[in-house]
């Protein structure tokens, strides 16, 4: 196996658990955040920020109260869908988003059970956690069928092995 199949290998088996993990834990919370309870919260900003290389996301601020303690979140979104979002913005519009929060608006808002500090606006159905985990599973078995190939001593290039 040449140096740059290895290489491949490597980011494969490195990668691969990686995403795997990560995509079913932000699918999980994704779910799980569609049962958190609910709580009356206000806006307090909303607008689109310049990211880098010119991307604008929404930035949404608001406040709420549970048993009597103040927080602030600006989490929009549940599990993976604000990062998945951010690193495919194409897939969203920062403009409608901020739309949907205008400053000073009446949000209702879901917050972790455990945790209030944690609390999101939006609990859609987790695609991008499910989609993170589909690539990790992807480059996962990639990477144990280089390995399998590698251990065998079959050259990448050689295809399988005869009957």
């Amino acid at each position: 196996m040449r140096a740059r199949g290895r290489a491949g290998l490597l980011v494969s088996l490195l990668a691969g658990p990686l995403l795997l993990g990560w995509g079913l834990w932000t699918a999980w919370e994704g779910l799980e955040a569609r049962g958190w309870p609910e709580a009356e919260g206000r806006v307090l900003s909303s607008e689109t920020v310049r990211k880098r290389k010119g991307r604008r996301e929404p930035r949404v601020v608001y406040a709420y109260q549970v048993a009597g303690r103040s927080y602030e979140s600006d989490r929009v979104a549940a599990g993976a869908t604000d990062t998945f979002l951010s690193l495919f913005p194409f897939l969203g519009d920062a403009e409608a988003t901020v739309a949907r929060y205008p400053t000073g608006a009446k949000v209702t808002l879901r917050h972790h059970p455990e945790d209030p500090g944690s609390a999101v606006l939006e609990t859609p159905f987790p695609w991008g956690g499910i989609g993170m985990a589909a690539v990790g599973l992807a480059f996962a078995v990639f990477g144990a069928a280089g390995v399998r190939r590698l251990l065998r001593g079959t050259p990448a290039s050689a295809g399988p092995p005869p009957g």
